[in-house]
């Protein structure tokens, strides 16, 4: 077989894998882009489809569900838009704030609060009224539960009850005052604990309480006090809840950044060495969002740190994290995100147009998905020396047809319209210009993968050799390279190009000391 010698060792090459956030490049740079596990496989992560465009000025601060509507609740720039399930919206109202996190929710009585960390906004649909709460306080999150809407005081340690039933009364007394009790804090957010009846977390930046409706007529919440969580929250936005836990970015004065989930009983933390170092890194963490969804019965928390340009999704099915990227290999675009008309439908960090959010897209709004694997280290225990003779794994061929799409490679151009030469079917130096001249891709729809390699470690990484796909019918699985070289410390990156699906197993590598 061509490469391969007799006394060659073979070893698992594994592609099936998640970003492991090492600390330093050296502990581990495997990364995977754009990607998650499924049934053992490597395949694509949702992509996304404008569906409509609101205004062409501002950007997304919210999408809220009304149960009660079934319509979409959308925050843009500083107006509020009632959105129906044909995409047709129409204006309610105009905030005093541009920018910003907004919560939204809704009581039983045609009432819509919408908190923009200024104000609160009554929209009540029964009278098609949107009006301002009179406060004698700034309210920093809102949500609703047992008739009242409950509201955070910023930069205090209060919380505050509604009139019941009535979003624009907030009177301040003893029966409509709440307060920290562990240790002293302010309140960040109150978030209902799912399939848990009347218990409510109050978040605060260092501590999290647990509080439950007795129904008290002095006040009727009253804190559980064999309980609590010694973690606030870094940013009430990244606070999410499925049907039966809460996931948010969690922080302490003792510690970093850290994910964290509960169910109101117990308190566990996800994240482990690596990514909480990443996390402490971050110069912006509070300018962040995050939110959960299912992808193909996959439970997935999405987190964006969109002023450090960094995103994650942590699998709970898998137990794995695996990094997000726009096109441009910037922040993931989604900011709040709901399951509506079928669809998950978010609303943009970067434009005030809605998009659909899922796994049958392939792309991003018709703009090429980054796939990438950076593999685990391959070195021996006493670092000696191996050469690479052959690198193959199996992967989903010949699913896709691309117009004048060639059998065999790209044709690639030189700017004077002379063809770059290439050897046994790797376009040579296809990442770099080094004889100082534009190429120009025949076919840049053409499916490919670019394998490049470190030898250092993961601090850097060589020229790409390119390799195309099979057209349609040619659905040959087999993935190969050949001669790779010699090092001590051998990591892959594939970068997976098209805007079709890819699904990928994992290979091996030979190794010949």
């Amino acid at each position: 077989m061509r490469g391969h010698s007799a006394n060659a060792q073979e070893l698992e090459l594994k592609l099936t894998g998640s970003s492991t956030f090492g600390r330093y490049p050296k502990i581990s740079s495997a990364k995977t882009y754009n990607m998650i596990i499924s049934d053992g496989w490597l395949v694509p992560y949702s992509g996304y489809k404008k569906i409509v465009e609101i205004t062409s000025a501002g950007k997304g601060r919210c999408c809220f569900l009304s149960s009660a509507l079934e319509k979409l609740i959308v925050v843009i720039y500083n107006t509020v838009y009632l959105v129906d399930t044909n995409y047709n919206f129409v204006k309610l109202g105009t905030l005093e704030t541009t920018a910003g996190d907004v919560f939204v929710d809704e009581n039983n009585n045609s009432e819509i609060a919408i908190c923009d960390k200024k104000d609160i906004w009554i929209y009540n649909y029964e009278y098609s009224t949107f009006q301002k709460a009179e406060l004698d306080f700034i309210p920093g999150y809102v949500c609703f539960q047992d008739g009242y809407f409950i509201a955070t005081v910023s930069e205090a340690h209060q919380w505050r009850l509604s009139g019941l039933n009535d979003g624009l009364t907030w009177t301040y007394d003893t029966q409509h005052v709440g307060g920290f009790q562990s240790k002293p804090d302010v309140t960040m957010a109150c978030v209902r604990i799912p399939g848990k009846g009347s218990n409510l977390l109050i978040f605060g930046q260092k501590v999290t309480e647990l509080w439950v409706d007795v129904g008290n007529t002095l006040f009727p919440y009253k804190r559980t006090g064999a309980f609590n969580i010694d973690y606030g929250c870094l940013s009430p936005a990244t606070i999410a809840s499925s049907d039966t836990f809460v996931a948010w970015i969690g922080t302490n004065e003792k510690s970093g950044p850290a994910l964290m989930v509960s169910d109101g009983g117990t308190i566990k933390q996800i994240t482990k060495d690596g990514i909480n170092f990443k996390l402490s890194q971050l110069s912006y963490p509070e300018k962040s969002c995050g939110f959960l969804f299912k992808q193909d019965g996959h439970l997935l928390y999405q987190v964006s740190f969109y002023k450090d340009n960094f995103s994650f999704v942590y699998d709970f099915t898998t137990d794995m994290l695996f990094n997000l990227t726009d096109p441009d290999m910037n922040y993931h675009p989604v900011r709040s995100l709901v399951f509506f008309n079928k669809s998950y439908v978010f609303v943009s960090l970067n434009d005030g147009c809605l998009y659909s959010l899922d796994p049958s897209y392939t792309d991003c709004d018709g703009q090429e998905i980054p796939r990438i694997r950076i593999c685990e280290s391959i070195r021996f225990p006493d670092s000696s020396f191996f050469s690479v003779p052959r690198l193959t794994f199996t992967l989903e061929q010949g699913m896709i047809d691309f117009p004048s799409q060639q059998q065999d490679m790209y044709s690639i151009l030189l700017e004077d319209g002379s063809p770059l030469l290439q050897e046994d079917g790797f376009p040579l130096n296809l990442e770099l210009d080094t004889m100082n001249q534009t190429f120009v891709l025949e076919n840049p729809e053409m499916p490919r993968i670019d394998l490049s390699m470190s030898k250092d470690g993961g601090e850097s990484f060589g020229n790409s050799l390119g390799k195309n796909l099979n057209k349609k019918t040619y659905r040959r699985n087999r993935f190969s390279y050949y001669q790779l070289g010699w090092g001590n410390d051998f990591i892959p990156q594939f970068r997976f190009w098209g805007f079709g699906r890819f699904v990928i197993s994992d290979g091996t590598v030979s190794v010949q000391q």
